[in-house]
């Protein structure tokens, strides 16, 4: 019992007591119990035809889901049989079983690859030969097809496989059962379930070569059978022996191969029994609904599988293509069938449980709503009296108003505040009494009131800005608050309440008069000033201060002092910090950063105040822009003269008549290796070397005789000087000092000699000499125009050794101690030369004597006068082909930046005249590479007249040079390729680019071929375009084989027509059209009548002639834009794209009844058949693909029911959902 009148809660009366329970719970009763037992009836009847009506759509569901999932197998076991057909008879296989030559075994297994890359289904694809012995075999591996080669390859003559593939005549297939990959007599782990097709191959002589294997994926097989059944809990695929083949329970699974004596016969035996004995059908069983059909995996073939093979061969008997089937079974358990039961239907569970509530609900409320209603009046009237003592005792004035604005309740604090008396303001409008203007005179119109607005905004609305006006006339300051009264949803008046704030605006006035008079003095001093406190926020800031820093005032006083600081950073404004604390007054100089980047340097005078009662630091910031623009000119005027001798290239040195320095620039001091200051009062000629400085003595004493300048040029430790002296006269116009100006021109006199030589290296690669010629002519010319004692190249070698290709210079001898230690570019003492460290570096090596990295050759270095050296390394495409090795007399001869570029132009160079020599040596190898090359190869000029052809162009279009040269490409053309096809070639290659594409040429005879040709144009040595040279690979034997497996996997073999996965790309396409256009789009499902008895009386080879006969009917009574597909077996189905209605569907049904109606001739045998339709319509039964074949299938089981030879729309057949939404509804 959901209610009873004791759970019933009575309304309480205002003295405290309760209406009479007794007399209330009567009244419920006599209302309640009436309607609840209406409401239990129509709610049970209902629900069990609901139940009635959905186990019979159930039985129909079931049937079509395992129909469809029985189907998908037999078609994934007709796609591996059509692909064996096609290896078996492809013109590749052919041909290697007549010529066993390399070659047609090359282009088999490519066919082989190409099956398996585009299947992904395949564990193998295998060529056995008579022997047992594999001749070829393809793996798949993590998705990928791998050919096995050599070693690998084994003989399979012991398994039963291939035996019994072998004892097969021609166009016979062998299926083995489902079972686990046994290797090495265990099951493998994990298990990997195996079926495997087998056909034996013949020669074109029909002799037997062999066999074609394909052990294709049984889990693949699994997981299309579990995507069929969707998501269904109870699932299964058993063997005919009834063990699981695949189980919503995977411990299940397999119990053959183990030796479990459990499976789905011995669990369930009496349901077992029948699923064995009929081909499909549905019954009640006590564990539920149990639906199943049959697939025949070896009606594909012509051959029986072995029952139970073990791993090494072992046969037990063979099977009949009848006696080896699976069974497909759906098991919806009892729990889940329909059933009247409330308790199965939780949401009319729900609905009932909730009108029972309603009801006792109901019932009640009306029992006690009429005794309720005369107390609840005597409970207002008290409660009136109780708001009324309340607001006479409050401090703040209220009065109440109505939706029209009328008072109608005013407490007695309103009345002192104003002055009004409560009865001059009952029945009167508010507004137009006391808040009728404002301060300044100007009226407040009623409809602009914020308070009255109250009423139609429905919002609370406070103020402490409103004025009210006492009945002398004079204004009251108010904090008001105006509320919306509501009952029962609507509003009802609203309630108003104020105080009087006289005091608190007066307060405000004064302490806003006192702000205003501080910042008129605050931001009118001509200093910044900012104010922040302890933590560094800024509290307050004058005009000047953030108008200076590009600032408003409120973007200012975000920041803090660090923002503004320039780069001294958070230490140095903490450091500071701390100084303040201990003096009380800091001044200091800083530099602020304003809002856009500028630098402003500042003074800032600094104390401590109290801000506000808290204390705070008040800072005067000063500009001081123009004190630092004065210092920084002083500064600047003194440091000009110095700038403008050190900014002269040239040494300018000052020297008296006995050679003392008195003054010299920076690139002087520096050229003597010393410090500005260090050589001041220094003797000039001490720091020279003593023939350089007795020469220089000579020109020097002379001009401080004659009084005349001189000029002069020497060189100095490799480099090169040209020295100009001027007399410095005294007041009586003696020589008193001499200005010397000396310029190193040792970059000019080298720059020189390098172009020199760079031209020579030109011309030597030109001439097309050797490369020992040309590198023994870069060592000598090296040497002899830059003055260095040695010159050599080394060659990188394999094994980490250096040889030494080419050498000259004046100490050529060095070579031989060069030998004589050895040197190498690998991790070795002999590799961490200069030379050695460059070819393994790959980078510049410079090295004086005295280096660490020098001690091996440093004796002999020394003999020889070589004090420094250089090594650079030669690298060409990219790949170090050895090092060019420099040696001098001098110490500092390589580390002028200017010495190193010049010598690095001639390393580079060098690098191209080799590679100019060996581009030559490979053009000689090139050219013969071509006239041998298997490919068709042909090169024309800029015309596109052909100049020169391989023999393989001969053989590949039939033209010799007598037919080929002269004439352009045109020869070959073939008409498959359109004009713009041509125009893209030529606007390719004249752009300089490779053009590469598949071709279809004509050969000299006629006939047509297909090849992959490539472009490639050939620039001269201005970079101009002047040849193109074609390669012509031929692809006509890849082409046909491609074309072929590209109709296989879209057709089916035997009708030609489109295949399963075709008609899904293809109804897929016409339902988007469908609902892009609007329209309707017609399926129809069409499966033949009494076709397993033809086949099964007459033979498969009559069955296959009917189903071709049916197709090319079906055909006929199409139109070009419809589709027809074979499914699988005897089923096809039919894609009307376009229908404008329904009967439009009827038409085209009632043509293929009547058209297949009529007998076929087949063979001399009359055969009679006829087919049932179900048609399914886009949009109207189904929005999704895989619906809509489902439910015209279903209405193909219902034509077939109601007699076969007819057709059927599923709109016809289709349940009719209950109403389940309850009485009352």
């Amino acid at each position: 019992m959901l209610f009873s009148p004791q759970s019933l809660s009575l309304p309480q009366l205002p003295d405290g007591k309760t209406l009479p329970r007794q007399a209330v719970a009567k009244l419920f009763l006599a209302l309640y119990l009436p309607m609840a037992f209406v409401l239990t009836g129509l709610v049970y009847g209902t629900l069990n035809i609901n139940a009635e009506i959905e186990l019979q759509t159930l039985q129909a569901q079931e049937a079509g889901e395992v129909k469809l999932a029985s189907q998908i197998l037999t078609h994934d076991f007709e796609v591996v049989a059509a692909d064996l057909r096609l290896l078996s008879k492809t013109p590749a296989l052919k041909h290697f079983l007549d010529t066993d030559s390399p070659e047609e075994k090359q282009r088999l297994t490519a066919q082989f690859l190409n099956m398996s890359q585009e299947k992904r289904r395949y564990d193998q694809i295998r060529y056995l030969d008579n022997s047992g012995m594999e001749a070829i075999r393809v793996n798949l591996v993590d998705s990928k097809a791998e050919a096995v080669q050599g070693k690998e390859l084994q003989n399979k003559a012991g398994r039963y496989f291939f035996s019994d593939s072998l004892r097969l005549d021609r166009g016979e297939i062998y299926i083995s059962p489902l079972d686990l990959n046994i290797e090495h007599g265990q099951i493998a782990i994990p298990h990997k379930p195996m079926l495997r097709f087998g056909t034996p191959v013949f020669t074109s002589a029909g002799e037997k070569k062999g066999v074609v294997l394909i052990n294709y994926y049984g889990s693949a097989l699994i997981e299309d059978f579990r995507r069929a059944m969707g998501e269904k809990r109870h699932a299964m695929l058993l063997n005919r022996d009834g063990y699981w083949l695949s189980s919503p329970d995977p411990s299940l699974e397999w119990g053959f191969m183990f030796g479990r004596e459990t499976s789905f016969a011995r669990q369930y035996p009496a349901a077992w029994t029948r699923v064995k004995e009929d081909d499909q059908g549905s019954f009640m069983t006590k564990q539920g609904l149990l639906t199943h059909a049959t697939v025949y995996p070896l009606l594909l073939g012509r051959h029986a599988a072995i029952d139970s093979p073990s791993s090494e061969g072992a046969r037990e008997h063979a099977l009949s293509a009848r006696e080896h089937y699976w069974k497909v079974v759906s098991l919806v358990p009892t729990s889940e069938l329909p059933s009247p039961s409330l308790t199965r239907h939780p949401g009319i569970f729900t609905l009932y449980l909730t009108g029972m509530a309603l009801l006792a609900l109901f019932a009640g409320f009306m029992a006690a709503s009429m005794s309720t209603r005369r107390q609840l009046r005597r409970a207002l009237i008290e409660n009136e009296a109780r708001l009324r003592e309340i607001t006479a005792t409050l401090a703040e004035a209220v009065y109440v108003i109505d939706t029209r604005g009328n008072i109608v309740f005013v407490n007695p604090e309103l009345e002192r505040l104003l002055g009004w008396p409560e009865a001059e303001l009952i029945g009167q409008h508010g507004h137009n009494k006391f808040h009728y203007r404002n301060t300044d005179g100007t009226a407040i119109p009623a409809c602009d009131c914020p308070i009255y607005r109250v009423l139609d905004t429905g919002q609370t609305y406070r103020s402490d800005t409103e004025v009210f006006w006492h009945k002398d006339g004079s204004p009251v300051p108010v904090q008001v608050s105006a509320s919306p009264i509501v009952r029962d949803g609507k509003k009802a008046g609203a309630v108003v309440a104020f105080s009087d704030i006289s005091e608190r605006k007066q307060a405000e006035d004064e302490r806003l008069h006192a702000e205003a008079l501080f910042h008129m003095v605050f931001d009118n001093v001509a200093d910044a000033i900012l104010i922040h406190d302890v933590n560094g926020h800024f509290l307050e800031a004058n005009r000047v201060a953030y108008e200076r820093l590009g600032y408003t005032r409120e973007e200012l006083l975000r920041l803090s002092p660090p923002d503004i600081n320039g780069p001294e950073g958070a230490e140095k404004f903490a450091e500071r910090g701390r100084r303040l604390l201990a003096d009380g007054r800091i001044t200091f100089e800083t530099v602020h950063i304003s809002k856009d980047g500028r630098e402003i340097p500042v003074e800032v005078s600094a104390r401590l105040i109290d801000f506000n009662g808290k204390p705070a630091t008040l800072s005067v910031v000063r500009d001081i822009t123009q004190r630092k623009a004065a210092q920084k000119a002083l500064r600047q005027s003194e440091e000009t003269a110095r700038a403008m001798l050190n900014a002269t290239s040239e040494t300018v040195l000052l020297q008296d008549c006995v050679g003392t320095v008195l003054a010299i620039n920076e690139i002087g001091a520096k050229r003597f290796g010393m410090k500005h200051e260090d050589i001041i009062g220094r003797n000039i000629y001490d720091l020279q070397p003593p023939d350089v400085a007795a020469k220089r003595k000579t020109v020097i004493d002379e001009v401080f005789r004659a009084g005349q300048p001189a000029h002069l040029q020497d060189e100095r430790a490799g480099f090169i000087f040209d020295s100009n002296m001027y007399p410095v006269l005294d007041a009586q116009g003696k020589v008193e000092r001499i200005a010397i100006y000396a310029a190193d021109i040792t970059d000019r006199v080298q720059l020189q000699a390098v172009d020199t030589l760079l031209h020579a290296i030109d011309q030597h690669a030109l001439r097309s000499e050797s490369l020992p010629e040309l590198l023994q002519f870069v060592c000598a010319e090296t040497a002899r125009l830059l003055d260095y004692l040695f010159a050599w190249v080394g060659r990188k070698e394999e094994g980490g050794m250096v040889t030494i290709s080419a050498w000259a210079g004046p100490e050529a001898a060095y070579r031989i101690e060069l030998e004589r230690v050895g040197v190498r570019w690998d991790d070795t003492p002999q590799g961490h030369g200069p030379a050695g460290t460059a070819i393994r570096t790959g980078l510049i090596q410079m090295s004086k004597l005295s280096d660490p990295g020098f001690h091996l050759w440093h004796d002999a270095a020394r003999r020889y006068g070589l004090e420094s050296t250089i090594s650079l390394p030669l690298i060409i495409r990219g790949e170090i082909y050895g090092a060019f090795t420099l040696y001098s007399q001098h110490a500092l001869s390589f580390d002028n930046s200017a010495t190193k570029q010049r010598l690095s132009d001639i390393a580079s160079r060098i690098c191209v005249a080799l590679e100019m020599a060996m581009d030559q040596m490979q053009l000689r190898l090139i050219s013969t590479a071509l006239a041998a090359a298997g490919n068709g190869v042909f090169i024309t000029d800029r015309r596109g007249r052909i100049q020169w052809i391989n023999s393989a162009f001969t053989r590949l279009t039939g033209y010799a040079a007598e037919d080929a040269l002269g004439f352009t490409p045109d020869i070959l053309k073939s008409g498959k390729q359109g004009t713009a096809y041509y125009q893209n070639l030529w606007m390719t290659i004249l752009q300089g680019e490779i053009w590469s594409s598949e071709t279809v040429e004509r050969h000299k005879n006629g006939t047509l071929f297909t090849v992959q040709q490539t472009v490639t144009p050939i620039r001269d040595d201005k970079g101009e375009i002047s040849h193109f040279i074609s390669i012509l690979e031929d692809i006509t034997a890849q082409k046909e084989a491609e074309a072929s497996i590209q109709y296989m996997a879209h057709y089916d073999a035997l009708t030609d027509l489109p295949n399963r996965s075709l008609f899904y790309d293809r109804l897929h396409q016409a339902l988007a059209l469908a609902k892009r256009d609007g329209h309707l789009c017609a399926l129809m499902f069409l499966d033949l009548d009494r076709f397993k008895m033809v086949n099964d009386s007459l033979g498969h080879h009559i069955g296959d002639l009917l189903l071709q006969g049916v197709a090319q009917r079906i055909s006929t009574c199409l139109r070009e834009t419809d589709t027809v597909a074979r499914l699988a077996g005897d089923e096809f189905v039919v894609i009307l794209p376009h229908p404008v209605a329904r009967e439009d569907a009827a038409v085209v049904a009632q043509k293929i009844v009547t058209a297949l109606a009529e007998p076929f001739l087949l063979d001399s045998h009359e055969v009679k058949t006829s087919t049932s339709i179900g048609i399914a319509l886009y949009p109207l039964d189904a929005a999704k693909d895989e619906e809509l074949l489902k439910l015209a299938d279903l209405a193909m089981y219902a034509a077939k029911h109601r007699g076969r030879g007819q057709y059927l729309f599923y709109a016809d057949v289709r349940p009719q959902k209950a109403d389940t939404s309850g009485p009352g509804q």
